[in-house]
């Protein structure tokens, strides 16, 4: 069993280091993006879900951004959510890519505001986040949906991060 594990890491990093190196992971990545929706408190939200695809249209990551589920704050924000990066095709700023895809989406759609949950050991995603704009406030700054919108993650040590897309009336 621990051969298996070791051939697949070997493996892993060997591609890896092919597609970094051979300037395959330079190249251009097209971003889709598809409506659909999602369900909770038996409603029925809207959301878009995100692919970074390949020239040959192979699928290396996706994420969603979707509706605020809190109608009592007028739905005029957004939840960006699920970014997901194939570990074959990481290191290459796709997750950067479709998170600044979303947002220029969430403007264009004309949210006020675009808000993330990230748990508060994820380093990495806190970074990527903050670099594509994000601010992390304390929960004392925290908004009415930002701390309804925590709540859902019961257990979790939790950051909730915004974007505001324009002017908060």
């Amino acid at each position: 069993m621990k051969n298996i594990g070791l051939l697949k890491k070997m493996t892993s990093q060997a591609l890896y280091y092919y597609y970094k190196l051979s300037g395959i992971a330079n190249k251009k990545v097209m971003v889709k993006s598809v409506k659909s929706e999602v369900s909770f408190n038996h409603i029925s939200l809207p959301q878009r879900e995100f692919s970074a695809l390949s020239k040959s249209g192979k699928m290396m990551a996706s994420g969603k951004v979707m509706l605020g589920r809190f109608q009592e704050y007028k739905y005029h924000y957004c939840i960006l959510n699920g970014t997901i990066v194939l570990p074959l095709y990481r290191r290459r700023k796709l997750a950067s890519k479709l998170v600044k895809a979303r947002i220029l989406f969430c403007r264009k759609e004309g949210f006020e505001v675009l808000i993330v949950a990230v748990e508060a050991s994820n380093t990495p995603s806190l970074k990527m986040l903050s670099a594509c704009g994000f601010t992390f406030p304390d929960k004392e700054q925290w908004t009415p949906w930002m701390c309804k919108e925590a709540q859902l993650y019961k257990e979790q040590d939790m950051l909730i991060g915004q974007i505001i897309l324009r002017d908060v009336k």
